[in-house]
């Protein structure tokens, strides 16, 4: 029989029942050690760094909780919402003194349920000593990626057991998977894909199609259209505009977003990297203006859009930003803004229209000396959307004791512990 993680309470004191722990069940914290001599800055503190990926890490899985559209996590737990569990992983305390353990090892997240007032989740001392040499002030954005995901990954796993899932030593492994299938199946398989055959041409990511570019192969296809493909909850996303590649070449993940069929978003949003041999890709967290993209000899490239609702939680704005510093006609510095949005429905299904609007507070992509040169506004203009998720319909799977039965859990188990 395949093995489980074995975890068994150190304290006689902590001890689970089926719906958690209670505060006065918990361990009085340490006490408090007296520092030697204060920091400036210049040192740092020991848990500086733990503090910035724990933080970094709890607001983008909130963030992508909350932006994921609301029919793919109706199925979460009776009493639970959407917003109740992006609170619950935003409101992680941080308890870096705090040892605390479970089936005989020790943890680097904790739960509480208390008597009163809603459960939190705790970072404790075993996280911030793992974490404390991460290089976060200077490391590429890149390399800081696969700690946020793996922080992500425990967070939500210790919220599944505030969910009432894997609460004991024989299920724990069910909160792992849960974990993974949040992640995997239901937050990567959210994506939306828009396009549209003609943009405004004060657009900076039109393309005209009887100019022969500077790095065009060939001439424009007629029937190579402008194309979005965004990640709802991360905003990862690719941005083609125009691209001959998608009007011959039949990708099959770009069929599939096409067909409306769920597919993960990690397809798309490394493939720019993966197609020009970068050994090792990593999610793009920048927007960069479609003027430079129509300047890649293939147009198009990773771009990222943060995700803020509207208008009483009916609708969603996707916004990809970008600070430019530039010249204007006397030679003077300014700061400049770059912003593209896209509105889309908050809770729909397949196909359903949206708007796309651009504003570039500088026209910076302009000559200097171009008298149109200043703010630049495209207005709203149509883009037809087909949105794609698979739902979370199978939380049953994860509670007691039973088998999984849902394919992708069975082979997420078979697999789990495997390396090569």
């Amino acid at each position: 029989m395949k093995s489980r993680s074995i975890l068994v309470i150190a304290a006689a004191a902590l001890m689970l029942c089926a719906c958690g722990r209670e505060d006065a069940q918990r361990a009085q914290p340490a006490t408090p050690v007296t520092p030697e001599g204060t920091s400036s800055g210049g040192g740092g503190f020991g848990d500086e760094n733990s503090m910035k990926l724990l933080n970094w890490s709890k607001a983008l899985t909130a963030a992508s909780i909350r932006r994921a559209n609301p029919t793919a996590l109706k199925g979460l737990p009776a009493d639970w919402t959407p917003e109740r569990l992006a609170k619950l992983i935003e409101n992680t305390a941080a308890e870096p003194r705090r040892e605390a353990y479970r089936y005989n090892r020790e943890l680097m997240f904790d739960y509480r349920i208390p008597k009163s007032g809603e459960p939190h989740l705790v970072a404790t001392a075993l996280f911030f000593r793992a974490h404390s040499a991460v290089p976060v002030n200077s490391n590429h954005s890149s390399q800081i990626e696969p700690y946020i995901r793996e922080i992500r990954t425990k967070l939500l796993h210790e919220a599944a057991h505030v969910l009432g899932i894997g609460l004991s030593e024989k299920t724990d492994y069910k909160a792992r998977a849960f974990s993974a299938f949040l992640t995997t199946e239901i937050l990567a398989k959210n994506n939306v894909l828009c396009s549209t055959a003609e943009v405004p041409t004060n657009y900076p990511g039109y393309v005209d199609p009887n100019m022969k570019y500077e790095n065009d192969k060939q001439n424009v296809k007629p029937e190579s259209v402008y194309y979005w493909m965004i990640n709802r909850p991360t905003g990862f996303a690719l941005q083609a505009l125009r691209s001959n590649d998608f009007a011959d070449i039949k990708y099959s993940w770009f069929e599939d977003l096409k067909a409306g069929k769920p597919r993960s978003y990690g397809t798309f949003a490394l493939w720019p990297q993966t197609q020009k041999g970068v050994e090792s890709p990593e999610y793009i967290r920048y927007f960069q203006s479609p003027f430079f993209v129509t300047l890649d000899e293939h147009r198009w490239a990773s771009q990222y859009y943060k995700g803020t609702p509207l208008a009483n939680d009916e609708r969603l704005s996707l916004v990809g930003t970008d600070e430019i510093s530039d010249l204007n006609r006397d030679g003077q510095r300014r700061n400049c803004q770059v912003e593209e949005k896209l509105e889309i429905p908050m809770s729909q299904q397949g196909e359903y229209p949206a708007a796309l609007s651009f504003r570039d507070s500088c026209n910076f992509h302009l000559n200097s000396d171009d008298p149109n040169r200043g703010q630049l506004t495209v207005g709203a203009f149509a883009v037809k959307c087909i949105e794609s998720f698979r739902p979370l319909s199978s939380i049953s799977e994860f509670l007691g004791e039973q088998a999984f039965t849902d394919p992708w859990l069975k082979e997420w188990e078979r697999t789990n512990d495997q390396y090569d």
